[in-house]
């Protein structure tokens, strides 16, 4: 899933469940990124990968990935 409600962003912190985050996946597909910042301020544990898969990110490297997340990921 690219997109969390509300309601399951306070399930995942409530029970300590680490989102992993797929910026490169969300930008290749053109989907809205994840909420970061609202998962953080929430309590939830974050990660960043890469979601390596010919379908929706053709890449294995962090570095693009993590460049993207750093702007994409850090508004709500």
């Amino acid at each position: 899933m690219i997109y969390a409600t509300d309601y399951e962003l306070k399930a995942m912190a409530r029970a300590g469940t680490i989102a992993v985050l797929l910026p490169g996946t969300s930008f290749y597909l053109g989907e809205s990124f994840a909420r970061a910042r609202t998962m953080i301020e929430g309590g939830a544990p974050v990660a960043i990968a890469t979601d390596f898969n010919p379908g929706s990110l053709p890449t294995e490297s962090m570095q693009p990935v993590m460049n993207l997340a750093c702007p994409a990921l850090s508004t709500g």
